[in-house]
């Protein structure tokens, strides 16, 4: 007699709650191998399907302890001169002044250093921190591992109330913490990071406003925002989303109501565009020009192949998303499609619009700047989780197609790790740089002293780690520059370029003081 087969069936049904079940079977024709893994899956479940906020409390344990290891690295890696500029700016938060409102950098010449930046948030939070605890890169560091954990935090809680389903925001966190990407910049000291965690706590509160119609709600939401588009005006890509709501709730609350949103949202625009005019308007009176303030557009149409081949075959199923996750991408690109008209499908369309206009916009920066992708990967990370539950209900028809996605799903933290990582373990340090700071503080103990730092096509770099103020410089230093640059007050040169030594030497008195490994300190003067 044939044993009679119950099947648990989950139909795709995008407005109603959906718990994610691990079982699958409570009896399974076969051998009894699958039949006790189909018990242990739904003892699982049933143990701890409801505690999904014990899970990720385990998820944030695991992601400390995969990045435990390099917290005491120095900027290394990937956009070092990003990290070196965001760093100058919190060191002289530290040293000089704790004003928020003028960020100072160390490639400033004889000037202030006075630039424009992003609201200089993190860079500030750091320099507290070396307040409190010493100036170290573990310190600088661990400031942004915490900023990574809200991420995930918040991600969970978006992700929970966008789809109704506890289980499923623990599955976007998870997704978000092994997407190679964010993985790499959670302890890189930038401001994406900051900047998404921000992010994901305004949608949290407008989708918790949504619901519940709560002021308290939405103030919060459009108060995360704000602080999120300070940081990185590319987070208001989801902008539209808030817009949206608004308008799909004029019905239901009262007019006055409606009134008092749009009005907060005004002036949390006008806080957000008056800090970029202040930014903007910092840089020109000093005439410091470190930091992006301005769209890339028009740009040149020839670029348009490199740039889309870079963005969307290389670096989306291998960098923004591990491979795995990709192939949950594009199920849930393909679920989001046919069902059209449905709620979820309008967020993630407004949010993918929001997404395009950012990318014309910015689009041939996206080439070697991979960080600018970081907002975006929240709208790669809900398809993500979308394309799971789709491809879970598909898998319950046969057992084999719930091991194909039981071993995506192990995949995940595998490849997203290891291609995070590898840019740590991959990165070469510059012993002989980082040992500068050490030998000028022998050689030339005045630190108010200006230098001349040779030769590197980052304005940042070479001055962060020998920790002195001056001008960057590469080989192609023209002679008359660097006259100018002495007439400035600048006395000393520190040159790793022997090309640049012998150029200018004719013209420009050069004293050599001391040597070490591939760099010389010359004293500087005039024939």
């Amino acid at each position: 007699m044939l044993q009679e087969e119950k099947t648990l069936h989950l139909h795709l049904n995008l407005d109603k709650p959906f718990s994610f079940p691990l079982c699958i079977l409570d009896n399974q024709h076969g051998s009894g191998r699958e039949e006790m893994a189909n018990q242990l899956i739904s003892q699982f479940a049933e143990r701890w399907g409801e505690k999904t906020h014990i899970l990720l409390l385990c998820l944030l344990l695991l992601h400390i302890v995969l990045h435990i290891k390099y917290l005491d690295l120095p900027p290394v890696g990937f956009h070092r001169w990003r990290q070196t500029q965001t760093l100058s700016v919190a060191r002289n938060f530290y040293e000089e002044s704790m004003n928020i409102l003028e960020p100072r950098v160390d490639s400033r010449g004889d000037q202030s250093g006075i630039t424009g930046v992003e609201f200089p948030i993190v860079n500030y939070l750091v320099a507290l921190a070396y307040q409190l605890l010493g100036n170290s890169y573990l310190v600088e560091r661990f400031v942004l591992l915490l900023f990574s954990l809200l991420a995930l935090v918040g991600c969970y809680h978006a992700t929970r109330t966008l789809m109704d389903s506890p289980s499923l925001g623990l599955v976007g966190a998870g997704f978000l913490a092994f997407s190679p990407l964010f993985s790499y910049y959670s302890i890189v000291v930038m401001p994406e990071v900051p900047a998404i965690a921000l992010m994901y706590v305004g949608l949290y509160f407008v989708l918790k406003w949504e619901r519940s119609s709560r002021p308290r709600d939405f103030a919060l939401s459009v108060v995360f925002l704000c602080f999120a588009a300070l940081i990185k005006l590319s987070t208001l890509i989801v902008g539209p989303v808030w817009v949206w709501l608004l308008f799909r709730k004029r019905s239901s609350i009262p007019h006055a109501a409606i009134v008092r949103y749009f009005a907060l949202g005004a002036v949390v625009l006008c806080v957000i565009g008056g800090w970029y005019m202040y930014a903007r308007y910092l840089s020109d009176i000093h005439q410091n020009y470190g930091f992006r303030l301005y769209a890339e557009f028009p740009f040149p149409l020839s670029v348009i192949p490199h740039v889309a081949n870079r963005v969307f075959v290389q670096y989306l199923p291998e960098l923004y998303v591990n491979y795995a996750e990709f192939i949950f991408v594009v199920v849930g690109v393909v679920t989001a499609i046919r069902s059209r008209g449905s709620d979820l499908n309008r967020f993630l369309l407004l949010y993918a619009g929001g997404t395009a206009l950012f990318m014309v916009s910015m689009f041939p920066m996206f080439v070697e700047q991979d960080y600018y992708m970081m907002p975006v990967i929240p709208l790669l990370i809900f398809l993500a989780t979308l394309g799971l539950k789709r491809a879970w209900n598909w898998a319950l028809e046969k057992p084999a197609r719930v091991r194909l996605i039981v071993f995506l799903l192990v995949l995940v933290p595998i490849l997203g790790s290891i291609r995070a990582l590898s840019r740590f373990e991959g990165a070469t340090i510059d012993h002989e740089l980082m040992a500068m700071e050490q030998h000028l503080n022998v050689i030339v103990p005045d630190r108010t002293a200006l230098l001349v730092a040779a030769s590197n096509r980052s304005p940042s770099i070479y001055l962060y780690y020998m920790h002195r103020k001056g001008w960057p410089a590469t080989d192609q230093l023209p002679t008359d520059t660097l006259r100018s640059y002495v007439k400035k007050g600048a006395q000393y040169l520190v040159s790793d370029s022997r090309v640049l030594e012998e150029r200018v030497r004719p013209e420009i008195r050069l004293d050599s003081l001391v040597s070490f490994g591939r760099f010389t300190v010359f004293r500087l003067g005039e024939f």
